[in-house]
């Protein structure tokens, strides 16, 4: 072995003797108290990040506007639910529909809401129909997570308790809830149908029209491919006739569908003008 790499063994030898960090024995790391460490930054930053970042829990939230089943003998609406962060309160509409014709038409209602911790809110029924109630729920906090409306038909026992909710997100916030006569209630609620109505027979226009465009569009398509028959063989004529006659068959289909459409459109027609000589009677008499 040649001089020169004895030595350099003979160095390392010595340094491992002595302990040196850059050869033979390293300086023990306390894996334990490391692992101890990341731990205990590991649940700090959980809480830290969980106490400031919003719940990703999906809040509550029933459809304004959608007919839905309470029971087996009740349909009902919620027509609208407004709030106006100002005066802390919250106003409900129902339409209820009682097909059991039972004669039980008053309810029973409580609210709560999600605030941090859950509370009970005061209500109070300004109009109350058999076909639709108008509640007002007292007291809503500022920063309200989520608000419940409970209720269920009078005189009824073990009927069930319908829940309604809605959410600081999809509430509809209004500057001021003012309490207004039975007949003002019933003056919005035709003027709400009116507009309605009036979207809906736009999009029956809309439909016809585009169904016309594609008649027009297939008719084209007839002619183009009549045109081209004088180019073709007997067997290709065979095939452009059959095309021929199965968009025929999609043309008169459309015009069934369109003819469909023009009646409901005109049916409409005739609801949106008595709906709007109704307003125009009411305003006259408030």
């Amino acid at each position: 072995m040649p001089e020169k790499q004895n030595e350099f063994i003979e160095e390392i030898e010595e340094e491992e003797k002595r302990g040196l960090p850059g050869l033979g024995k390293r300086p023990r790391v306390n894996t334990n108290k490391i692992a101890l460490i990341v731990i205990i930054s590991g649940y700090l930053l959980f809480f830290l990040v969980s106490r400031f970042l919003p719940s990703t829990r999906a809040l509550l939230y029933t459809p304004v506007g959608e007919e839905m089943e309470f029971g087996q003998s009740r349909l009902y609406t919620i027509s609208r639910w407004d709030y106006s962060p100002s005066q802390k309160i919250m106003e409900v509409e129902l339409d209820i529909v009682n097909n059991a014709f039972d004669g039980h038409d008053t309810y029973n209602f409580q609210a709560r809401q999600r605030a941090g911790q859950t509370t009970e809110l005061d209500t109070e029924i300004i109009t109350e129909e058999p076909s639709f109630v108008v509640i007002q729920i007292l007291g809503v906090a500022d920063k309200f997570e989520e608000v419940s409306l409970l209720w269920s038909p009078q005189g009824i026992d073990n009927y069930g308790i319908c829940k309604l909710y809605t959410n600081k997100d999809v509430v509809n916030r209004v500057e001021d809830i003012s309490v207004k006569t039975k007949e003002e209630y019933y003056l919005d609620r035709l003027k709400r149908n009116l507009e309605s109505h009036k979207e809906t027979l736009d999009s029956l226009n809309a439909q016809i029209s585009e169904n016309r465009k594609t008649i027009q569009e297939i008719l084209a398509q007839n002619e183009e491919i009549e045109a081209n028959k004088i180019y073709q063989t007997p067997e290709d004529i065979a095939i452009s006739d059959a095309r021929i006659e199965a968009n025929n068959k999609r043309v008169s289909e459309i015009e069934e569908q369109i003819d469909k459409l023009r009646d409901e459109a005109a049916s409409l027609e005739t609801l949106i003008a008595d709906i709007q000589k109704t307003i125009d009677e009411l305003e006259g008499g408030i």
